[in-house]
């Protein structure tokens, strides 16, 4: 408890994760929820929404499934950074507390 306390325990990396799956699951969820409104408040992407041929809707859809997926990709990779970043510190901590005693 003293470690976390002075600040040599980062509690970071319990808390990131948590973030990570908050984020993952409800950022799509907002947008999938708040899709329609989005188009009723921007004029123009109803008159684009509108004025689509199926089979441009149906392109529409495969890109945006495909930036949904690279943009949890890059999600993930921002945690994955944060936390390996914390876990170094951790190591390099271990490491003086080794070579100091």
């Amino acid at each position: 408890m003293g470690d976390f306390l002075a600040f040599r325990r980062f509690v970071a990396p319990d808390v990131l994760i948590v973030a990570y799956y908050l984020g993952a699951v409800a950022l799509p969820w907002i947008v999938v929820r708040y899709r329609r409104k989005l188009i009723g408040w921007v004029p123009m992407l109803r008159d684009l929404a509108e004025g689509l041929s199926r089979e441009q809707k149906r392109l529409l859809w495969i890109v945006g499934i495909g930036c949904f997926l690279c943009l949890e990709l890059l999600w993930r990779m921002l945690f994955e950074g944060m936390i390996a970043y914390f876990d170094m510190h951790e190591y390099l901590r271990q490491i003086m507390l080794h070579t100091a005693s």
